[in-house]
């Protein structure tokens, strides 16, 4: 199942149209703008008699409290069979038991409590389909990403949607400031090479615990959907000088700026006819396609700890054996698009 398709609800009194991007969206926003109706439109659309016109490429379904028991039984079962939920083997029979679900588009109303259950979570995890979930609440255990985010307008009988977190507000990279990063593995090893004002939030739900004034935040956009809300406000109730930068993730800037291989290329066009609902999140294809495309070479990649290929300066080794464009300078090449007002100053660098 693949992003970036159109869904249009047409009733005797509204108008609804939309498009659905990526696995996980979310609907926020005030009350009374439409977002509960169009669950109930949607269930009442299953009678021809109706008058409710779906149009939609997949199959769209109310994910309702007897859906989520069944699913839940299942997952308890698997739970309990396989001691490793991290394995392979759990992951397989998972997908094999919910495979029923994959293909559809299901929409949850804020009503379903469901939604902020661990089985809800792995139940998005292992199915290859997406989920409009109306909440003004986030959620903390589902990776989506803060392009995601939106608010329904109305406007007499049509509703649309707008995005809360417009993209290009988060695609700005101050360097003039501390650096913080989500964790402390590649990205925030990589800064650390080039700047001494350097510090790691140890997990982007500890990011609120390290805030303060004069920083650049750079995490992962495209997980980043269950921060947003909370980290904005607290930068905003605060007045703090902080700049959020969000791109896809480290790993979509190393392939963009750094990354010169036909198979990498390739994975980095016509994304939304590449990353299919089996990718619990963005994040997750671009480090299994810079994994893949590093794998067996001389710069090949790993999140937990940088390797030395990304930081110094091409040593000219044979292509056959490296992946990199020959680049003297890794820092400028990966972040010059997004610097602030196009200055490329120099990294402070460690002595």
């Amino acid at each position: 199942m693949f992003g970036d398709f159109e869904f249009r609800l047409n009733s005797r009194n509204a108008d609804y149209r939309f498009t659905v991007k990526r696995k996980i969206t979310r609907i926020t926003g005030q009350s009374a703008a439409g977002k509960s109706e169009l669950c109930r439109l949607i269930t009442a659309g299953r009678n021809p008699r109706a008058g409710i016109t779906v149009t939609c490429p997949y199959p769209v379904r109310v994910f309702d409290d007897s859906q989520f028991f069944s699913i839940a039984a299942v997952i308890e079962k698997m739970n309990s069979k396989y001691k490793n939920h991290n394995g392979r083997e759990y992951g397989d029979a998972l997908r094999d038991a919910l495979s029923f679900y994959d293909n559809i588009l299901f929409f949850a109303d804020e009503s379903l409590e469901c939604m902020n259950s661990h089985e809800f979570s792995v139940f998005c995890k292992y199915t290859d389909t997406f989920f409009v979930l109306i909440s003004r609440a986030a959620f903390k255990h589902l990776p989506y990403s803060f392009t995601e985010i939106y608010e329904m307008r109305a406007s007499g009988r049509f509703h649309t949607l707008e995005p809360v977190y417009p993209a290009s507000d988060f695609l700005v990279f101050d360097d003039t400031k501390q650096i913080v990063t989500e964790d402390s593995n590649s990205a925030f090893q990589f800064m650390q090479a080039f700047h001494d004002d350097v510090i790691s939030a140890k997990g982007k739900s500890s990011i609120l615990n390290v805030i303060s004034d004069s920083q650049c935040i750079l995490a992962d956009g495209a997980a980043f959907g269950p921060e947003m809300d909370l980290v904005t406000g607290y930068i905003r109730e605060n007045r703090l000088n902080v700049r959020l930068f969000l791109p896809e993730s480290f790993e979509f800037l190393l392939l963009k700026a750094l990354i010169k291989e036909e198979r990498c290329d390739a994975a980095m066009r016509n994304l939304y006819d590449k990353i299919d609902g089996l990718f619990f999140s963005w994040e997750h294809y671009f480090t299994r396609r810079l994994t893949e495309c590093t794998y067996g070479l001389y710069n090949v990649y790993s999140k937990s700890q940088i390797n030395e290929c990304y930081v110094k300066a091409c040593c000219f080794r044979n292509r056959a054996v490296c992946s990199q464009e020959y680049v003297s300078d890794k820092y400028h090449k990966v972040f010059a698009e997004y610097l602030k007002e196009a200055e490329i100053a120099e990294p402070i660098k460690k002595p």
